[in-house]
């Protein structure tokens, strides 16, 4: 099968009627596989980047969403098409903004950069971010945009933090029980210094020791 781009005009005469249609065909079965082609590419690629464990996105040269993977629903409660459009600060907020900006800069200026982020959504809370942005380069390697992969790392964090303070308690605790065992042997070394003593002062008390031979 061939797919076939069919273009044609009809010739008037003077009376208004067809009289004959002049047309081309064209062989487009190329285009058609390019297309289809791109179009399996694009399936695969959100098809991948919803089963990425992670909020994976696009942004422009201004700080617009241009693709969303399915994460960022799951977290901002908007659908993708709701969000593609939005500009960084719209998304994120001021605050959000406030802190990712520098790390855009740096990105389509080039360079890419790793950090960490916290960012307080409404509804579900601070939630604390490892963020990548990769530049993206056009053929002649002009910086047309940037990938954006944010890892959520809030269990994380909130492991790490609950690890601290049990390790605070601990070192607490072992503080308390060396004092513990320090007020013990101050105690007992008191109590034998005392028995001792009284026992010194019951013997001077007694008299001379007379010691009888036969």
């Amino acid at each position: 099968y061939f797919w076939v781009l069919d273009r044609g005009i009809a010739i008037w005469n003077e009376q208004g009627q067809a009289v004959r249609m002049v047309g081309a065909e064209t062989d487009i079965t190329w285009r058609k596989q390019a297309e289809e082609t791109l179009r399996r590419r694009e399936e695969e690629f959100h098809t991948l980047a919803d089963n990425v464990p992670a909020l994976f996105s696009y942004i422009d040269k201004e700080h617009r969403y241009r693709f969303v993977n399915s994460r960022y629903e799951e977290l901002f409660g908007r659908p993708d098409e709701a969000i593609v459009g939005l500009s960084v600060r719209d998304l994120l907020g001021p605050d959000g903004y406030a802190e990712v900006q520098p790390y855009l800069g740096k990105a389509l200026a080039g360079e890419p950069v790793s950090f960490e982020y916290q960012l307080r959504i409404p509804g579900a809370g601070a939630h604390h971010f490892s963020a990548q942005y990769v530049p993206d380069r056009d053929a002649q390697g002009q910086v047309e945009g940037l990938f954006v992969l944010l890892a959520d790392v809030t269990a994380l964090k909130l492991s790490e933090s609950a690890l601290r303070e049990r390790e605070a308690e601990l070192r607490d605790l072992s503080a308390k029980l060396l004092q513990v065992q320090e007020d013990e042997r101050r105690r007992i070394a008191r109590d034998l210094h005392d028995d001792v003593t009284q026992r010194l002062a019951a013997l001077s008390l007694s008299g001379p020791l007379t010691i009888h031979f036969s």
